[in-house]
């Protein structure tokens, strides 16, 4: 049942291993309860998973999105916080 649930989402590993991560804390609470023996999520592989990364947007970008986002709306101030105070998830420049 659980190889069967991660194997129909193996298309999108993350998706799959949350999956897995979501059965595992109810496997614990049943566990816990004493409704079964041992957790079986522990015996099922995750699936592994290779990322390049976050996208780093370009100079051009950024404009782009000022341009269709004037100063004043929600969307250009949380843009400016997130850009102007390092509350951003980004490449290494080095």
């Amino acid at each position: 049942m659980l190889m069967a649930g991660r194997d129909r989402r193996a298309a999108t590993p993350s998706a799959a291993n949350n999956f897995l991560k979501a059965m595992s804390v109810l496997m614990e609470f049943a566990l816990e309860a004493g409704l079964i023996d041992h957790n079986p999520v522990r015996d099922v592989k995750k699936i592994s998973s290779k990322s390049e990364g976050f996208h780093t947007w370009t100079v051009a970008e950024v404009a782009a999105f000022e341009a269709r986002h004037p100063i004043g709306t929600m969307a250009r101030l949380a843009m400016d916080l997130f850009l102007y105070t390092g509350l951003r998830r980004s490449s290494p420049s080095y």
